[in-house]
């Protein structure tokens, strides 16, 4: 396979070659980075033991009830997807499973923030992928994914509570109510 050429002089140096024009100098298309984003694609690859699986289902349900909480709290309809229950049967067994699937936007920003905290959680055995329509791999960093949050019109803050909740985010101190019981001494 032919890589490139380089000139090599006497002493062993390596250059480059001097710039030959191309042919064709227009640019190549470039596929837009930024692209919208309509949906997510998800994939659960899980080998573990029949520990790690009981331990990843009773967080799943925990989770779930969280969420269903926080959503009456906040008066949302519930979510149609149906991701919520295959993963949780899927956990239940004793079986190793892999699932896939999609998020809409008409699903909703609780089914991926679920699915989120699975993947933070790293259980041993379990594989956790997500990714959106243009291949961009999302992270385990809830912050991180500002342009996935504004899929959903919302942002961080809006939804902090629920994220401290499912261990997204640390708990944010407020220190000046943490300190309101301590006697100040400086004087």
């Amino acid at each position: 396979m032919f890589v490139g050429e380089v000139e090599i002089d006497a002493d062993g140096n390596i250059r480059l070659p001097r710039p030959v024009p191309m042919a064709d100098a227009s640019p190549m298309p470039s596929e837009n980075p930024s692209a919208p984003i309509n949906k997510l694609y998800w994939h659960v690859d899980c080998r573990s033991g029949r520990n790690t699986q009981s331990e990843m289902g009773i967080a799943l349900r925990r989770w779930l009830g969280d969420l269903e909480a926080w959503s009456q709290a906040q008066g949302l309809t519930e979510s149609d997807w149906s991701g919520w229950q295959r993963l949780i049967d899927a956990s239940l067994g004793d079986e190793a499973f892999d699932l896939s699937g999609q998020i809409h936007l008409q699903h909703g920003v609780l089914p991926w923030l679920w699915l989120m905290a699975l993947k933070h959680a790293a259980f041993p055995g379990v594989s956790m992928g997500i990714a959106t329509e243009s291949g961009r791999d999302v992270s385990a960093e809830l912050k991180a994914e500002t342009e996935v949050l504004a899929l959903f019109d919302t942002d961080v803050e809006a939804i902090r509570p629920l994220a401290e909740s499912l261990g997204l985010l640390k708990p944010r101190l407020d220190l000046a109510l943490a300190m309101a019981d301590q006697t100040d001494h400086w004087f």
